[in-house]
């Protein structure tokens, strides 16, 4: 029979792991909602970001879009990986507070399972280096270079350059670059074992906390 010292250990581990993967799921599902909140301000500033493009501009962009989808989107990326690592650390603080001194870092299994449970972000979780929290920023711009091959050079002669033509020209640079943006961010258009800019935040989070257990 377990003396009421052990028990309350034990019991306390379970808990511990209990509330370890609530966080881990919790931050999984924050960090998809997170990006998808924050997705109609980026899709605004890249219908801005072509509005103010020159006609040489348009055309760089249409032969590069995925360079020119990059310059808007890295800084956005790195904005929400910080807002990320902030919020998925302090949860993690309130929990380790709570864990029992002595096994906290027996708990790093509950983090970061084996690989075959995470789904759509076990390709992450390969891929994204161990990192901490204040790293996580970093993570934004790599996975936009993956993926997809640059298109042909807008061909600029004559009248397509004028009136309507022209404008077409734009709208038809604004969904390239948005159709880009989602595929980096969300995997929109990719296999599902593909890895994308939320599957790799969210990987990195997991890691960073299994480097904190472990610390």
């Amino acid at each position: 029979m377990l003396h009421q010292s052990e028990f309350d250990r034990r019991f306390a581990i379970v808990q511990g792991r209990l509330r370890l993967t609530e966080w881990r799921n919790s931050q999984t599902e924050q960090i998809t909602s997170q990006f998808e909140a924050a997705w109609p301000g980026l899709d605004v500033a890249i219908e801005q970001h072509v509005a103010a493009l020159s006609l040489i501009g348009v055309a760089r962009a249409h032969a590069n879009v995925r360079g020119a989808t990059q310059e808007l989107l890295a800084p956005w990326a790195d904005v929400q990986a910080k807002a990320a690592a902030v919020r998925a650390q302090d949860d993690l603080a309130d929990i380790m507070a709570l864990l029992p001194s002595d096994g906290i870092a027996s708990h790093t299994w509950t983090v970061l399972p084996a690989v075959g449970g995470l789904g759509l972000i076990a390709a992450s979780v390969l891929a994204v280096p161990a990192i901490s929290f204040t790293g996580l920023a970093f993570l934004g711009s790599p996975v936009l270079l993956t993926g997809g091959a640059v298109l042909a050079v807008l061909t600029l002669t004559g009248s397509s350059i004028v009136g309507k033509s022209a404008q077409r020209g734009r709208d038809h640079l604004v969904k390239r670059m948005k159709r880009q943006a989602r595929s980096a961010i969300f995997g929109d258009g990719r296999d599902a074992s593909e890895r994308c800019i939320v599957s790799d935040i969210q990987a990195a989070v997991l890691k960073a906390a299994q480097s904190a257990l472990e610390a």
